[in-house]
């Protein structure tokens, strides 16, 4: 599918969150072994639940369906053409101007 499908079903929200968990699930499986028996393991986003399964909190398979839900509801709760970015190491100004450029929202939350 990855190397088949076009980029419009590729960047769905379900695929491409399935897709980073699955690449997550699977060097889990190839490097179990060599790991130490002490692991330390977190994420973020998609990431955090991909990291339960790491951690063994949650078999593989459980934390794929879960991260298809998780997808779905975001979608459900979301208009299209809606999406979320972080940016930072940016001057605001240069990120101003990349979301006019680009016709994205800018929203400035200060950090504390």
């Amino acid at each position: 599918m990855v190397r088949s499908a076009v980029d419009s079903v590729l960047h769905q929200n379900r695929i491409g969150q399935i897709l980073c968990t699955v690449q997550t699930v699977a060097a889990m499986a190839a490097l179990r072994d060599a790991w130490p028996r002490r692991l330390i393991v977190a994420g973020y986003s998609v990431g955090e639940v991909a990291a339960w399964s790491v951690a063994g909190l949650v078999d593989a398979a459980v934390t794929l369906d879960l991260v298809a839900r998780r997808a779905e509801a975001m979608d459900a709760a979301s208009a299209v053409g809606e999406g979320l970015l972080f940016v930072r190491g940016l001057a605001r100004d240069t990120v101003d101007r990349l979301c006019k450029r680009h016709d994205a929202a800018s929203r400035h939350r200060q950090s504390r």
